[in-house]
């Protein structure tokens, strides 16, 4: 597979969100049993565009993410303590001092996205059909804290929905869920800003406002 033509990215991430609901027809109108999450910041966006379209509830899922070189995400940090690293003990928590520094300022974090945005309450997950949506997917290890933690809530199913992806984020999260629904799959995905012509990062205001109006 080569590299994608980037000449023709989405206008933002609201207009890949909605083309990522013409891959999902069966889920529209699902209200009974289908719930949409997104991940903050960005990913939070692309979610409402596909939840608007196939009327379905919206909500947060917020993970913490620290990056590497490039800005790959090298720890992710998802509810319910679950940590996910790119190295082999991925997946296990910290032991060294600087790991659980690390860890106490990703977890302050992500205590704070969940009250902001009044993240998704685990009960209601509990045999849900998910649709969990990213911005884009590199390494795939936010993915992967994410549907870690939600796993042991014990949903119906865990479908992945993402603009684009590359082989290596892929391979990690078509593991981890039910389904994968990938617009662009690329053998590398480059910087996420290439992909949208507005790649604006959205506020925490902004996205309240965005889950205020989100279709109940």
């Amino acid at each position: 597979m080569g590299r994608m033509d980037l000449r023709a990215p989405w206008p933002d991430r609201n207009r890949a969100g909605q083309a990522l609901a013409v891959k999902l027809p069966h889920c529209r109108g699902r209200l009974w049993d289908t719930r949409v999450l997104g991940l903050p910041h960005g990913g939070l966006v692309v979610a409402a565009g596909l939840a608007r379209e196939l009327r379905l509830p919206l909500a947060s899922w917020s993970v913490q993410r620290l990056g590497g070189d490039g800005a790959r995400t090298r720890m992710a940090l998802a509810p319910g303590n679950v940590v996910a690293r790119d190295r082999p003990e991925a997946g296990q928590r910290a032991t060294d001092p600087e790991d659980l520094q690390l860890l106490n300022v990703l977890e302050a974090e992500l205590r704070r996205l969940q009250l902001c945005f009044a993240d998704a309450l685990p009960h209601d997950l509990r045999g849900q059909r998910l649709i969990v949506v990213d911005e884009g997917i590199r390494s795939g290890l936010t993915m992967a804290a994410a549907l870690t933690s939600l796993r042991r809530l014990y949903p119906a199913s865990i479908t992945v929905a993402t603009p684009m992806a590359d082989r290596r984020g892929r391979n990690l999260v078509a593991n981890l869920a039910d389904d994968l629904v990938v617009l662009r799959p690329v053998i590398a995905g480059g910087q996420r800003k290439r992909w949208f012509r507005d790649f604006t990062q959205p506020t925490d205001s902004e996205l309240i406002e965005l889950l205020a109006g989100a279709t109940a």
